[in-house]
Protein backbone atom coordinates (compact mmCIF):
# COMPACT_ATOMS: atom_id res chain seq x y z
CA UNK A 1 0.00 0.00 0.00
CA UNK A 2 1.37 3.26 -0.87
CA UNK A 3 2.15 6.10 1.49
CA UNK A 4 -0.18 9.29 1.57
CA UNK A 5 0.33 12.55 2.45
CA UNK A 6 -3.11 13.18 3.56
CA UNK A 7 -2.91 9.87 6.46
CA UNK A 8 -1.13 11.99 9.23
CA UNK A 9 1.20 8.59 9.76
CA UNK A 10 2.38 8.78 6.48
CA UNK A 11 2.84 12.06 6.26
CA UNK A 12 5.91 12.11 9.34
CA UNK A 13 7.47 9.08 7.55
CA UNK A 14 7.35 11.20 4.14
CA UNK A 15 8.94 14.07 5.58
CA UNK A 16 11.78 11.46 6.93
CA UNK A 17 11.88 9.90 3.44
CA UNK A 18 12.31 13.27 1.94
CA UNK A 19 15.37 14.87 4.27
CA UNK A 20 17.84 14.67 1.35
CA UNK A 21 15.92 15.54 -1.54
CA UNK A 22 14.52 19.08 -2.62
CA UNK A 23 11.11 19.98 -4.16
CA UNK A 24 11.31 21.47 -7.66
CA UNK A 25 9.52 23.63 -9.15
CA UNK A 26 7.77 23.12 -12.72
CA UNK A 27 9.95 25.82 -14.62
CA UNK A 28 13.28 24.16 -13.24
CA UNK A 29 12.31 20.55 -14.94
CA UNK A 30 13.84 20.99 -18.03
CA UNK A 31 17.09 21.25 -15.78
CA UNK A 32 16.79 18.38 -13.66
CA UNK A 33 20.19 16.61 -14.20
CA UNK A 34 20.05 12.87 -16.33
CA UNK A 35 20.19 9.77 -14.08
CA UNK A 36 19.37 11.96 -10.93
CA UNK A 37 17.24 10.22 -8.06
CA UNK A 38 13.34 10.90 -8.22
CA UNK A 39 10.53 10.70 -5.80
CA UNK A 40 7.40 12.06 -6.32
CA UNK A 41 3.74 13.03 -4.71
CA UNK A 42 0.46 13.02 -7.03
CA UNK A 43 -1.09 16.62 -6.14
CA UNK A 44 -4.75 15.22 -6.88
CA UNK A 45 -4.44 11.97 -4.61
CA UNK A 46 -1.64 12.91 -2.51
CA UNK A 47 0.66 9.22 -3.12
CA UNK A 48 4.34 8.88 -2.39
CA UNK A 49 5.84 6.79 -4.90
CA UNK A 50 9.55 6.15 -4.81
CA UNK A 51 10.21 7.30 -8.26
CA UNK A 52 12.97 6.10 -10.16
CA UNK A 53 15.88 7.60 -12.15
CA UNK A 54 15.58 10.40 -14.61
CA UNK A 55 16.05 9.99 -17.83
CA UNK A 56 14.44 12.55 -20.09
CA UNK A 57 11.36 14.76 -21.07
CA UNK A 58 9.01 13.95 -23.29
CA UNK A 59 6.14 16.54 -24.10
CA UNK A 60 4.65 16.81 -20.76
CA UNK A 61 6.57 13.72 -19.49
CA UNK A 62 9.11 12.57 -17.28
CA UNK A 63 10.93 9.16 -18.60
CA UNK A 64 11.70 7.18 -15.31
CA UNK A 65 13.93 4.20 -15.23
CA UNK A 66 12.80 2.16 -12.16
CA UNK A 67 14.96 -1.03 -11.17
CA UNK A 68 12.82 -4.08 -10.22
CA UNK A 69 14.18 -7.10 -9.09
CA UNK A 70 14.53 -8.78 -12.03
CA UNK A 71 14.26 -6.33 -14.92
CA UNK A 72 14.23 -2.40 -15.35
CA UNK A 73 11.01 -0.89 -16.30
CA UNK A 74 10.39 2.73 -18.09
CA UNK A 75 7.91 4.81 -16.88
CA UNK A 76 6.29 8.05 -18.01
CA UNK A 77 5.12 10.44 -14.98
CA UNK A 78 3.21 13.65 -15.91
CA UNK A 79 5.27 15.96 -14.32
CA UNK A 80 2.29 18.81 -14.07
CA UNK A 81 0.57 16.15 -12.22
CA UNK A 82 3.25 15.71 -9.43
CA UNK A 83 5.38 17.34 -7.01
CA UNK A 84 8.56 16.49 -7.86
CA UNK A 85 11.76 15.92 -5.83
CA UNK A 86 15.26 15.53 -6.78
CA UNK A 87 18.27 13.88 -4.60
CA UNK A 88 20.26 16.84 -3.06
CA UNK A 89 23.58 15.99 -5.03
CA UNK A 90 25.62 18.34 -2.82
CA UNK A 91 24.36 17.20 0.81
CA UNK A 92 25.58 13.35 -1.24
CA UNK A 93 29.02 14.79 -1.97
CA UNK A 94 29.40 15.97 1.50
CA UNK A 95 28.39 12.97 3.09
CA UNK A 96 30.73 10.60 0.83
CA UNK A 97 33.77 12.98 1.47
CA UNK A 98 33.36 12.55 5.11
CA UNK A 99 33.16 8.72 4.25
CA UNK A 100 36.23 9.43 2.79
CA UNK A 101 37.97 11.28 5.58
CA UNK A 102 37.16 9.17 8.29
CA UNK A 103 38.61 6.04 6.59
CA UNK A 104 41.70 8.40 5.85
CA UNK A 105 41.50 8.56 9.46
CA UNK A 106 41.63 5.34 10.14
CA UNK A 107 43.90 4.20 7.56
CA UNK A 108 46.44 6.16 9.12
CA UNK A 109 45.91 4.37 12.59
CA UNK A 110 44.90 7.25 13.81
CA UNK A 111 41.34 6.16 14.68
CA UNK A 112 40.21 3.17 16.00
CA UNK A 113 36.69 0.71 16.25
CA UNK A 114 35.59 0.39 19.06
CA UNK A 115 32.94 -2.15 20.26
Amino acid sequence: MKKNINNPEDLEKIKIILTNYTLVFDRHISIIPTYSKIKYIDKKTGEFSHGGQYMKITGDNLLLKIYTEFKSILWNLKYQDSAIYIEDLEQKKNKRKQKNNLYKLYDAGLLKLVD
